[in-house]
């Protein structure tokens, strides 16, 4: 059996660690390079640029992250349970 409140904050905390260093990129100045050597490795060209850096969407991005992440590890945990249960 998988806790699913332990689950829900270790699926949020790692989705939240993402995102900062996201922001980490972007704050540095090489987030830009990042996402133009992703799309590349994908055969994409497109024009795209990083937004300036802004502390309450930075914060916004980290809660958000977290929150989805918690419904994931939660809805992970609610399924490794019943399927636990289920075919034993």
């Amino acid at each position: 059996m998988v806790n699913v409140k332990q689950a829900a904050v270790a699926f949020g905390l790692t989705a939240a660690l993402g995102h900062l260093v996201w922001d980490i990129a972007v704050v540095a100045g090489f987030a830009d390079s990042l996402v133009k050597w992703k799309m590349a490795s994908y055969f994409i060209i497109a024009e795209v640029g990083i937004a300036q850096f802004s502390w309450a969407t930075a914060l916004m991005g980290i809660v958000v992250c977290f929150v989805a992440g918690a419904v994931l590890g939660s809805v992970f945990a609610a399924i490794w349970n019943w399927a636990g249960k289920k075919f034993k």
